[in-house]
């Protein structure tokens, strides 16, 4: 576990107290997924204050904290509907598409691909981003292959809450999606980042990690 010895941001308060909200009405497992989670949110929240306001971006960060509260209610389908939403407007932000865009998602990811076609690492998370965005629409439509328990009776559905197994497997998927898009981020917005966290590198290696970090100017 990486220690921050300086925090002129203050974001190990931040972190403590998002983790003690997540897990205010029940206890949720792997408080150390929890953790890393609440972390990339806070970067993409730090990074998403400091440029113009724009409704992509925003809805990126609201895309997020949605998917983190869906986790601590429990509700695996809905969790899967805002993870649909997060990568479709991580794209748009990458993009720097204006508010009124209206470009489908399959379109969004073939000019992603057209316009970072020269840059391998974005490229791979692209095509990371692409597989769990048809991974999450077999939940989302239903899908057989989502292996959904389909239950028939108004009080069944209100009963329905996901176990602690697969709870810490949505965690790890979360926390994978959004490692990727600070990655992503951290690659197409160098500069920004780079002012952002001018003279607290040890900040954003705490929020995201050592290896994410050196993709800045590499």
């Amino acid at each position: 576990m990486i220690k921050l010895e300086r925090d002129p941001l203050k974001v190990k308060p931040e972190v403590n107290k998002m983790i003690k909200l997540l897990n205010e009405k029940q206890e949720l497992p792997q408080q150390n997924i929890q953790r890393g989670i609440v972390k990339r949110i806070i970067f993409l929240k730090i990074f998403l204050q400091t440029k113009e306001p724009s409704h992509y971006p925003n809805a990126l960060l609201y895309d997020s904290l949605t998917s983190l509260h869906t986790l601590a209610t429990r509700s695996e389908r809905y969790f899967f509907f805002n993870i649909r939403s997060l990568i479709e407007n991580t794209l748009r932000t990458i993009l720097n598409l204006t508010d009124f865009d209206r470009t489908g998602v399959n379109e969004l990811f073939r000019i992603s691909r057209d316009k970072y076609a020269s840059n391998t690492k974005i490229i791979e998370v692209i095509s990371l981003l692409s597989d769990k965005y048809t991974y999450s629409s077999n939940f989302v439509h239903s899908n057989i292959s989502a292996n959904m328990e389909i239950n028939l009776y108004f009080k069944e559905v209100t009963n329905q809450s996901t176990s602690d197994k697969d709870l810490t497997k949505l965690l790890n998927l979360f926390l994978l999606i959004l490692t990727k898009i600070s990655e992503i981020i951290v690659i197409v917005f160098p500069d920004e980042v780079e002012h952002i966290f001018h003279r607290k590198k040890e900040t954003l290696i705490y929020l995201v990690n050592q290896k994410i970090v050196q993709e800045i100017n590499s």
